[in-house]
């Protein structure tokens, strides 16, 4: 299982991981991302524990554990998309399960308007003296 790490001091190394999950993760691996922004730099911890079992025990016991001065917050890695879409993966190809609001409705009645061809008045006056 994939685990984030956030909320980490930008001095934090890959030996400080290993000995914050060292109880937990005999065979694990370790890495320590760094992102520079423009105007600041994001740094996260990114574990992967093979068995699940020892992943969510991880989780659960570390969540919150202060971490080189700062509370971590240790939670699942979730993939996402390149928008940060937290929806389920072709979600608009997939049927809506509940009635939709307003299929037939609208907010004022729709007003049917004849489409004719425009009169132009001043048009023929205006031909009749040039000619």
């Amino acid at each position: 299982m994939d685990i984030i790490v956030a909320n980490i001091a930008p001095s934090t190394r890959k030996k400080d991981l290993q000995e914050f999950f060292q109880d937990f993760a005999k065979d694990a691996t370790f890495e320590v991302v760094r992102l520079k922004g423009r105007f600041d730099l994001v740094v996260f911890g990114h574990v992967y524990i093979p068995k699940d079992r020892v992943a969510a025990k991880a989780i659960r016991k570390l969540n919150l554990k202060v971490l080189n001065g700062r509370r971590a917050l240790v939670r699942e890695f979730q993939v996402r998309a390149g928008n940060h879409e937290r929806r389920a993966l072709g979600w608009r190809n997939k049927p809506w399960p509940q009635p939709e609001r307003r299929k037939n409705e609208r907010r004022t009645p729709r007003v049917n308007i004849k489409q004719e061809d425009p009169v132009i008045e001043g048009y023929m006056t205006f031909a009749r003296k040039s000619l």
